[in-house]
């Protein structure tokens, strides 16, 4: 180390007027590393090195951070590494200190664990750290190891948590285990964690219906897979349908195991001008790269039902998921018939969201489009706003725009692949708008 000392103010003191272009200063055998803030930062930053008499700072060196590289880390050790090496002197934000802390947390626990840990992902949406353990469920004894496994595991995160957060008041990250094959999503901690969890990606649509039947329960389930994990939302909108005014609610909630399945109820209510509403229901497996389900629903409108049951499934890509269902519907309207939805949502952040679907049900075509957004981000994380159109064959038209709040998640990305969207129009046919 360095005679640059380990506390800001001897930075301030020793830099004095251009301290306010440092982003942070890191120090190692070679000396201290001052990062700039920006290009302007940088030049001044070199000129001052080259002037300065001060001791504190002989074979010191200034460099503005590789924010193109930064962007490319796959796991927080690459993001760690653009930074350069050497202890912390100076950083107001804590990214790095953080980073190194959960470095540390994670090669702690790869000693306890060994093999049996896949790896370890930050999730910095909902700051949460996510260990994935690699437990065998097959064979006698399954559930136990597993328990042991999850007991061991959350001993140990207990003992390491207070030396992740010791003296950071701002950093309050909670703890997730998994079991892996892991379905969902985060950035790895390191290179170790990232080769896990790839290779679980490749193994995790083998199985997937063995998988299904197994949590169905025609096949015992391993005690910590039996965890549950909920989300929800609810939405308010209002808007027009085919020239009446329009208004309706919806709730969804879904529970999820370690294992990927889950099950997910959502209801609707609404008026044109006459009532209508639905039930909807839910099971599927789920895994890193995608959904396989079964679904079923109920509408009423115009006091005419309609029972759907299907086959659902999911695509998930970085920026888009790619989704389906087809099945039989009976109606008192239409009568018999199979019905299908096709489409994708498209993500140009995680914090927004484009869906387009084309379909044919109720015995017609239609189409429907929605946008949606999350304005408040940071101080209301769970808020967004959206607007719905679509329209049938027969020319029946809506459009709506309203609020919906969810919980358990964090953006509009990852709870779109932790609750499934409903494929079905918003506003449920007027069947007496058709009617011949």
């Amino acid at each position: 180390m360095s005679n640059l000392g380990t506390t800001g103010s001897v930075v301030r003191d020793a830099l004095g007027r251009h301290f306010g272009g440092v982003a942070a200063i890191l120090d190692s055998d070679q000396g201290p590393a001052l990062i700039a803030k920006g290009p302007s930062s940088l030049k001044a930053l070199k000129r001052f090195l080259d002037e300065t008499q001060s001791p504190h700072f002989r074979g010191a060196t200034a460099g503005l951070l590789d924010l193109d590289r930064l962007h490319r880390a796959r796991t927080l050790s690459d993001a760690r590494a653009v930074f350069g090496s050497g202890a912390v002197i100076y950083e107001p934000s804590r990214v790095i200190i953080r980073i190194d802390r959960l470095i540390g947390f994670t090669k702690a626990l790869r000693k306890t664990f060994s093999k049996q840990l896949a790896g370890v992902l930050f999730e910095p949406s909902g700051c949460v750290v996510r260990v994935v353990l690699r437990v065998s469920h097959r064979g006698r004894g399954a559930a136990a190891r597993a328990d042991a496994a999850l007991q061991t595991a959350q001993r140990r995160i207990s003992e390491l948590a207070p030396e992740l957060v010791e003296g950071d008041h701002e950093f309050k990250p909670r703890f997730a285990i998994s079991f892996w094959p892991y379905s969902g999503r985060g950035t790895p901690v390191d290179a170790a964690s990232l080769r896990g969890l790839r290779a679980a990606r490749k193994r995790v649509w083998r199985g997937w219906a063995a998988g299904l039947i197994a949590a169905v329960g025609f096949a015992p389930m391993g005690a910590a897979q039996a965890q549950q994990d909920g989300a929800g939302q609810v939405s308010g909108f209002g808007g027009a349908a085919d020239g009446d005014a329009a208004w309706g609610g919806q709730a969804v909630f879904a529970t999820e195991n370690a294992g990927g399945f889950g099950v997910q109820g959502g209801a609707i209510y609404g008026d044109r001008d006459d009532g209508f509403g639905a039930f909807s229901g839910h099971i599927f497996q789920r895994r890193a790269d995608g959904l396989l389900g079964l679904s079923a629903r109920w509408e009423d409108s115009n006091r005419l039902d309609r029972w759907a049951v299907g086959v659902e499934g999911e695509i998930y890509r970085r920026n888009h998921t790619l989704t389906a269902e087809i099945g039989y519907e009976d109606s008192d309207f239409s009568g018999g018939d199979v019905y299908g939805y096709g489409g994708v949502i498209f993500y140009p952040s995680e914090h927004a969201a484009f869906e387009l679907i084309g379909g044919y049900a109720h015995g017609q075509g239609l189409a429907k489009g929605q946008i949606e957004f999350q304005p408040a981000v940071n101080s209301m994380p769970g808020l967004s706003l959206f607007a719905e159109g679509g329209g049938y064959e027969d020319g029946v038209g809506y459009a709506v725009a309203g609020v919906r709040f969810s919980f358990g998640v964090g953006s509009i990305q990852q709870r779109d692949r932790r609750l499934i969207r409903e494929r079905a129009p918003l506003v449920s046919i007027d069947y007496g708008d058709i009617a011949p």
